[in-house]
Formats: structure tokens, C-alpha cells, sequence
């Protein structure tokens, strides 16, 4: 025990004293039989499911080896499974302190950063522990660099935000997401691309197949996401009217800050969106910002042979909307005609089906052809940018989250403007949240039109039924959105955004989204799509081949 006091020596004991930390660590002794490593018994514990001996194992060794960003890594993802969110946000952060070209250590630590706060976890004693030692050595790291003539070390911070938008089931805190799950052995490249911004999105997706155009091949695929560089004109011949959106942003927002219609409200951290002018044939990248939607890139874009909204299988327009990339396809699987990579939309959406719109097969996809390009209308409804371009703008993608919003052109507002459009329907949503979290079920039904039940196949009082039964089991519930995206195009209007739900019985995080009709007050709901955070490491890494915590 004495020989590893050197740094220890410093840590404030959660209770009692000095005493108490080494009866603790006695205990630990006693409990976690010293064999192999204590990181790897903590490991093996994991992967056969008991978090208890695996928390036992890794406070252990923490306490042993505390400058070991693996350990602290594989820590965040056991607190974040037992509950203890800011703890296992702080383990994360640590992690990121100590090697800072951590990848997989900083998308935990955003992912876990949006929840905030402790839930009650049944390992507290070691958790406390933890966390006073994670307190201890933020406190050293700050003094020391404040005192340092060399350039500080990355900043340890446990950021505290409001729990994610879309909730609804789950006792436990929602397991880490697939790349949240892994701690890799060895340190990955440094990206070079601008500071990583607060997010909360998960860094894999399992995607739902969706309609494929002819002879291409489906093939499920992982988005990782990383923050944007801008996208830069491609060099290829034909590609004439790329530009990278940097000091021309404005200009390339319509001039004076102005906002596009199409998307009205983009809070910073949600899913940046892909805005689509069919006009001018150019495809923008926009990105949340405390002042608005701002622009990142604009790269051109090939759009449907013939002009018009699509409204037919085989009739080669591009459909005008707003509509999601479903999951990503691998160039290496693709025929030559799709490019370097492929996105499939879920066109037809909901509104597609109440307006008798038929058809599938739609992607964004790339092309190695720069003919194509100088022809603009070229393709069978899809949307087609140079491969360059869509390899850099697929840092920005993840799958199922980002929207692509096509619109014959762009109609530009005043933030004025806009900002007036989109607080109306916030006020709106925020009343749908309260009438949902206080059970006032009859003006919480006013919400939902007609449309949404015949969508559905179902019968609304069955509907309301159902809600009240299951929701007064639940007690007194806490249903908290944020990271908003308000878009609309075509009579289209989807609201984007990520929900909590906490009662006596359940904590759950998602992603909804919801289509709207209407406006102003006159605002109901015709769809709900819900897309749940995993139930757990484990079954997520199943599905699609990502690791727990290595050793």
C-alpha cells in the first residue's frame, strides 16, 4: 500500500479521514482478488456482465495506477452503466486529460455531459471514492497549471446539461452508445479539423433498411462522427461552384445574416442538416449556433432529370421535403454509378404516404464522373455530389439524425422573421410536453390530427386509453427536449429533438421526431417517429460488432 502513496497521499478521503480510505482499500484488497491486473479483471468482469466486480476492479486499480487513460475510460463506461452519470462524465473527462487525442474517451464525455447529475447507484461507496479522486486531481491539474510557464493541459470539466430530448422507458441511465462502449489500447491519429464542439449524439448508428436503388447492394455500416472541416471545392473538372463557407458565410446565407425558411430553428450540438437547392443546384451544410442556423459549406449538386416534386416510382425528379439518411453504404459495395458512398433517405415519409406519393430509392450519393456535374440534371431522382465533397461532408453525417431538406429554392428570412416562426412552434411543443408530463390527456389528445391514428392504424380512444394506463403506473414524471431542429419545406414541418423521460420506474433517452401540419396555435401532429438509445453495451455491440472495454 505504502508504495503507491506518492500521488495518493494527496486525495481527500469522501468520509471520515484517512482511516476510512484505507479500510476502503483494504476492503477493495479483500474483495477483488489481486491476480492478473486489477484493469483486467475489471475488464473480464465486464464482458461477463457483473458491473459490481468490475467497478470493484477498477477503483482498484485507480487507486493504483491513476495516470492510466484506458482505466479511466473503461471507468466512465461502468459508472455510466450503474447510474452515476457525473462521475462517469468526469472519469471520461480524465481520460481526455491524459491523452488528449482520446477519441472514443472524448465522445463519451460528451455523450455523458448531456444528462448531468447522479442517479442512485448501488456501488456508491466506490463511486464516491472515485469521484473525491477525480475531484483531488482536477484541483491539482488546475494549480499546476496556473503555475506553469508551458502551454495547460486540456481543461477537466463536467459539463452539466438538461437530459436528452426524447425519453420514454428504462430504470437504469441509457448504456454508452457503441463507440462510447470501446476503450482503445492505442491512442488514436490526431484529427485535423476545427475544436470539438458540445454534442450529444451517439457515434454509431444501427440504421433501418430502407427502399435501394437497382443493383445496389445494402450493407450496414457505422457513421463516426467528428466535427466538420469546411468542405472545399472539388478539383475535378465540372465541379464549378464549390466553395468552402468560411468568410463568405454570409454571403452564402443569403447576404446579412439571413436565415433559410426551410430550417428554422438549428440549436447548437443537434445534428447539423443538409439543405438541398434544386434551383441553384447546390447542397448547403448548416450547423446550430447560439445566433441561428449557420452556414458551413456549400458544395453543387446533381438533382432529378426531369423538374418538378417527385410523386411516382420511375418519373426522375427529385422529391422536395424533409427527409433523414437512413444509414450510410460503403463505396467499396456499390456499383461505380453510386461513388464513393451512399446515403438512402426514408422518402416516402409520412406525409409522402397521406399524399399518395409513391416511389423509394432515393440517396444522396457520390459520383466519379464530373461530366455529371457540369449537366446538373442528371440523375433519377437522387441527390449527386462529387465524391470529395461527400467524403468530407460525411464527418457531419450520422445516420438516422441528420436531415437532408430538399426545396425547389431557397427562400431566405430575417432572424427576425424566423425567430418569430420558430418560438410559436416551441411554445407549442412546450405545451405538448406539459400536458404529456402532467396527464392532462384530453387537451393532450387536441395535439394529434386525425391523420396520425389512420397513419397509424389505430383507434384514438384506444390510443388515449393505452396512455393513461400505462402513465398512471409510472407516478410523477419529468419530461425534459432540447437540442431542437424546427424544419420546413413543401407544407412539410418536422420538429427534431432529444427527450428525457424520468419517473419512479424508468429513466429513457431518444431521439423523436415529430411532423406537424398547420401553424401558429393551430399546430397537430400526423406522425411520431421514436428512435431509442440502446438498452445496453452489450446488445448494441451485437449488433453491430463494437467491443466492450478492452484490458
Amino acid at each position: 500500500m505504502a508504495a503507491g502513496m506518492g500521488e495518493r497521499g494527496a486525495i481527500h478521503a469522501p468520509r471520515g479521514g484517512w482511516c476510512g480510505v484505507l479500510l476502503f482499500l483494504l476492503a477493495l484488497t479483500v474483495a477483488v482478488p489481486a491476480a492478473a491486473g486489477w484493469r483486467a479483471q475489471g475488464t473480464a468482469a465486464y464482458r461477463r456482465g457483473d458491473l459490481a466486480g468490475a467497478l470493484a476492479a477498477y477503483t482498484r486499480a485507480a487507486a493504483d495506477t491513476p495516470d492510466d487513460p484506458v482505466l479511466w475510460n473503461n471507468v466512465a463506461v461502468v459508472l455510466w452503466r450503474l447510474g452515476a452519470v457525473e462521475t462517469a462524465t468526469r472519469a471520461a473527462s480524465e481520460a481526455v486529460s491524459l491523452r488528449p487525442a482520446y477519441a472514443e474517451a472524448e465522445r463519451n464525455r460528451r455523450l455523458f455531459a448531456t444528462f448531468g447529475g447522479d442517479g442512485v447507484a448501488p456501488h456508491d461507496q466506490r463511486v464516491r471514492f472515485l469521484a473525491a479522486l477525480l475531484a483531488r486531481r482536477a484541483r491539482a491539474r488546475t494549480v499546476a497549471d496556473s503555475t506553469s510557464v508551458a502551454a495547460p493541459a486540456p481543461a477537466v470539466r463536467a459539463e452539466s446539461a438538461p437530459p436528452l430530448g426524447v425519453v420514454a422507458a428504462g430504470v437504469a441511465p441509457p448504456p454508452v452508445a457503441a463507440v462510447a462502449s470501446r476503450a482503445a489500447e492505442r491512442p488514436p491519429a490526431a484529427v485535423a479539423h476545427p475544436a470539438p464542439r458540445p454534442r450529444n449524439r451517439r457515434a454509431t448508428r444501427v440504421a433501418a433498411r430502407g427502399p435501394a436503388p437497382a443493383h445496389a447492394t445494402a450493407a450496414s455500416a457505422v457513421a463516426v462522427v467528428s466535427p466538420p472541416a469546411a468542405v472545399a471545392p472539388s478539383a475535378a473538372a465540372g465541379s464549378t461552384g464549390g466553395a468552402a463557407i468560411g468568410a463568405a458565410g454570409a454571403e452564402a446565407s443569403g447576404g446579412g445574416g439571413r436565415v433559410p425558411a426551410a430550417v428554422l430553428r438549428l440549436e447548437p450540438g443537434a445534428a447539423e442538416v443538409l439543405l438541398v437547392d434544386k434551383a441553384t443546384h447546390h447542397l448547403y451544410l448548416l450547423r446550430g449556433s447560439a445566433e441561428g442556423p449557420v452556414v458551413v459549406a456549400r458544395v453543387p449538386c446533381v438533382v432529378g432529370k426531369r423538374p418538378g416534386r417527385k410523386a411516382r416510382r420511375g418519373d426522375l425528379r427529385t422529391p422536395e421535403g424533409v427527409y433523414f439518411l437512413e444509414r450510410k453504404l460503403d463505396g467499396g459495395r456499390l456499383p461505380e454509378l453510386y461513388g464513393a458512398m451512399a446515403y438512402p433517405t426514408d422518402y416516402p415519409n409520412s406525409f409522402d404516404h397521406l399524399d399518395g406519393r409513391e416511389g423509394g430509392g432515393i440517396w444522396l450519393h457520390g459520383t466519379g464522373d464530373a461530366s455529371r456535374l457540369a449537366s446538373r440534371d442528371d440523375s433519377r431522382g437522387c441527390v449527386v455530389v462529387d465524391n470529395p465533397d461527400l467524403e468530407r461532408l460525411a464527418a457531419s453525417i450520422e445516420t438516422r439524425r441528420t436531415p437532408m431538406v430538399v426545396v425547389p429554392e431557397i427562400v431566405w428570412l430575417t432572424p427576425a422573421a424566423a425567430r418569430a416562426r420558430a418560438d410559436a412552434l416551441i411554445a407549442w411543443l412546450d405545451g405538448w410536453r406539459q400536458e404529456w408530463q402532467a396527464g392532462s390527456w384530453e387537451r393532450y389528445r387536441g395535439r394529434y390530427a386525425d391523420a396520425f391514428f389512420r397513419l397509424g392504424h389505430i383507434r384514438d380512444e384506444r390510443w388515449l386509453a393505452d396512455k393513461r394506463a400505462f402513465l398512471a403506473a409510472e407516478g410523477e414524471r419529468r419530461i425534459a427536449v432540447g437540442e431542437i431542429t424546427l424544419l420546413a419545406a413543401a407544407g412539410q414541418t418536422v420538429a427534431v429533438f432529444n427527450q428525457g423521460y424520468d419517473s419512479p420506474r424508468r429513466r429513457d433517452r431518444g431521439v423523436k421526431r415529430v411532423y406537424l401540419t398547420g401553424a401558429g396555435t393551430g399546430y397537430r401532429i400526423v406522425a411520431e417517429q421514436w428512435i431509442q438509445a440502446p438498452q445496453s453495451a452489450a446488445h448494441l455491440a451485437s449488433r453491430t460488432g463494437a467491443s466492450a472495454p478492452r484490458s
